[in-house]
């Protein structure tokens, strides 16, 4: 193992007890199914007691946890998890420095936690002294198991048996709650930005301390040495993709293998195309110099070179730091075993990289990836499309793979993202594919499974904290940086921030990869909603350079001629409105919400109110914020009687009201203020007009139930 930073962390080891004579009696196929169940069960509780999994070694797991209790509570938790499959599992715990991070941790304190559970007897939680002694206080009860001799540690160790666990630690940390859509379109956002003020009242959120970093030290020195895997010389027709596909492939395999860091794919294609031209190949000097941009400390040069029926791949490995080289790879199989090709070219670059100790190293691509080759190759071509803002035709993409693996999660997740820019058709259930990405987010690895953890949270503000930690690890990371800037561009009022926050993290990712048109998206709103007509001007010829001709493109432009066009440029934007798509017109009125463009965004509401394939309750929803930013209170009033509006909208917006001093009569109020029945199933926008309503009134009671069901 490469030297690396030291940390405190608890370690937990799992074992499966007489599992050798239980494969035996059921045979390999019956065997494998009942594993299987098994680790999906164990993994279901680490994401639920906020455990990293690290590796299995055979039938059992190690991974690791930032406190004591929580191993213990998920120690407890799989074993009761795992009863009703007849097995029995034995844990051993134990909290001290390991060395290492990502995937591969290693040091005396692995090493002790593996005899520890060596020593625990079946269904047992051995625990060592340390972890019971950080524990003390909290409720859990424990037996004393006396003085053990542990193999190859010196001295002796006092363990001790877990005997119980609360209840409120048992219960474990919420896992992801249900989907929550960021509102992307600032002519909702009022709706959201305001219900966030109240979250953040309901739930006395303190200032996190985020708005106390410079982007610098946000973006700091957490990371793990970085190694570029370089887009591959493709030799042989039929094996473009491995062109970028060894990219994407090479790089999910290394992330966190042998304490080091993949440099995210979409930062080393951006370095990549700002100095070789698009399927161009690159002299050596030209490809390590794209990998030191990207801050990597290694860097793999490959080719892919057809033999016959068969492929050899070929990959050199240099240390950027002293400019060597330090050696050269090559495996050789059929080129439709994407998997195990890369897995047996990836163990063969870290033996080269960390120069021994990957004895007992496992890489399983197919495991965090898919087993289905078809998946595979389609999920890399919406991929490259995808980078190239193509969002339609990776969407067709997306869908291909998954109809060949529903399981297989990047692309269920890549598929969700997709949906959320392209002009996708109105069948495509976008958060259903979040959802079922979600659900098998077990079977990714650990840097996509952090982000998509993150798109799941209904907190902001746990999304927040999660992700600025993610970003001090992965700063080479894009989507790392844009979803951190999307949580705080909605979640602001909640975790008590200023929406203008965000900006460094948006402006990280078009750093970054200034090739992928979303990351411009609340630039350019933020830019003409300050009225900032040199930047917008700026960001959206950026952006049409990436995605030209695309709704989103049209958009900006008719925005930037309503907003800051002169006497003859308005009128012809104003003319071409109404031969406008109702989508372009839609994104485009979505950024004329500041005060000095109500009137225009007036215009605009009016003619999309006339589309008959306009949905008629978003035009109605936009007319009540409009007439409420413009100050004219007892308009917005009357707007928010149309029967279109969703409860949600009229609740929220009658507490919105009922702040701005509008003296609504008690029988007009009261019913969209009430606390709803739990068995409404109410939506969040409801519940915390009426929790903070009750708060306004001193009804702490009605309070409190809002609360509750919030």
């Amino acid at each position: 193992m490469t030297t690396s930073e030291r940390s405190l962390a608890t370690i937990l080891f799992t074992d499966i007890v007489g599992s050798t004579e239980r494969a035996t009696a059921l045979g390999d196929r019956q065997w494998r199914q009942l594993l299987e169940e098994h680790h999906a069960r164990v993994r279901r509780e680490l994401r639920r007691f906020g455990g990293r999994e690290l590796n299995i070694s055979g039938d059992g797991f190690l991974a690791v946890f930032e406190g004591p209790a929580r191993a213990i509570a998920c120690a407890d938790a799989l074993r009761q998890a795992i009863r009703d499959l007849s097995l029995e599992t034995r844990c051993g715990i134990h909290t001290g420095e390991v060395e290492g991070s990502g995937k591969t941790v290693g040091g005396i304190g692995v090493h002790i936690a593996a005899r520890v559970m060596a020593e625990a007897a079946p269904g047992e939680i051995l625990v060592s002294r340390s972890v019971r002694d950080s524990v003390e206080g909290s409720g859990i009860s424990f037996e004393d198991r006396g003085p053990r001799i542990l193999k190859g540690v010196a001295d002796e160790r006092r363990l001790y048996a877990v005997t119980s666990v609360p209840a409120d630690i048992s219960h474990g940390r919420p896992t992801a709650g249900p989907v929550q859509a960021l509102v992307r379109r600032p002519l909702f956002a009022g709706i959201a930005a305001g219900a966030l003020v109240l979250l953040g009242i309901l739930y006395m959120t303190r200032r996190d301390t985020i708005a106390d970093l410079t982007p610098e030290e946000a973006l700091a020195s957490d990371a793990a040495p970085g190694i570029a895997v370089l887009p591959f010389e493709a030799r042989g027709q039929g094996l473009e993709f491995w062109r970028e596909g060894a990219v994407d492939l090479l790089s999910t395999n290394l992330d966190g293998s042998g304490g080091l860091r993949a440099i995210h794919p979409r930062t080393i294609l951006a370095r990549w195309r700002e100095r070789v031209p698009e399927n161009a190949g690159s002299d050596l000097p030209t490809a390590l110099e794209v990998a030191r941009a990207t801050g990597a400390r290694y860097a793999l040069v490959g080719s892919a070179v057809p033999l016959g029926q068969s492929v050899r791949l070929v990959a050199d490995v240099y240390d950027l730091k002293r400019g060597t080289s330090l050696g050269q790879v090559r495996v050789e199989g059929d080129p439709d075993s994407l998997a195990a090709l890369t897995d047996r070219l990836s163990v063969d670059v870290l033996k080269v990289v960390l120069g021994g100790g990957t004895e007992d190293l496992r890489i399983d691509l197919a495991g965090v990836t898919t087993s289905s080759p078809v998946a595979l190759r389609a999920y890399l071509e919406g991929e490259t499309l995808f980078r190239r803002s193509r969002f339609d035709a990776a969407l067709a993409a997306y869908e291909r793979a998954i109809d060949a693996d529903s399981t297989f999660a990047l692309a269920l997740s890549r598929m969700a993202e997709s949906c959320s820019w392209g002009s996708r058709p109105s069948d495509v259930p976008c958060g259903e594919y979040l959802e079922r990405a979600i659900r098998f987010i077990d079977r990714l690895p650990p840097r996509p499974a952090e982000l998509l953890r993150a798109k799941g949270y209904a907190n902001p503000t746990e999304a927040i904290d999660s992700l600025r930690q993610a970003v001090r690890r992965y700063p080479d990371d894009p989507e790392m940086a844009y979803m951190l800037g999307e949580n705080l561009y909605h979640g602001y009022d909640q975790a008590l921030l200023e929406q203008d926050d965000a900006r460094p993290f948006f402006e990280r990712a078009v750093r970054l990869d200034p090739t992928v048109a979303v990351y411009y998206e609340h630039l350019v709103d933020r830019a003409i909603f300050e009225r900032d007509s040199a930047r917008a001007a700026a960001l959206v010829e950026r952006f049409g350079r990436v995605s030209a001709g695309s709704d989103h493109d049209r958009a900006h432009r008719l925005a930037l001629a309503l907003a800051f066009g002169d006497s003859a440029t308005h009128r012809r934007a104003r003319a071409a409105m109404d031969t406008t798509s109702t989508d372009v017109l839609f994104y485009a009125v979505s950024w004329l919400g500041s005060p000095r463009m109500l009137s225009t965004q007036t215009e605009v509401n009016r003619i999309l109110r006339a589309r008959p394939d306009f949905f008629p309750a978003w035009a109605a929803t936009g007319s009540f914020f409009n007439l409420l930013q413009q100050g004219r209170v007892r308009a917005a009033a009357s707007a928010l009687e149309d029967p279109l509006l969703s409860q949600d909208v009229m609740s929220w917006g009658t507490y919105l009201l009922h702040r701005a001093g509008l003296d609504v009569a008690a029988r007009r109020l009261e019913p969209h203020l009430a606390v709803p029945p739990p068995d409404t199933a109410p939506g969040i926008p409801r519940l915390l007009a009426a929790g903070a309503y009750a708060a306004d009134r001193g009804r702490w009671s009605d309070h409190a139930a809002a609360v509750r069901q919030a």
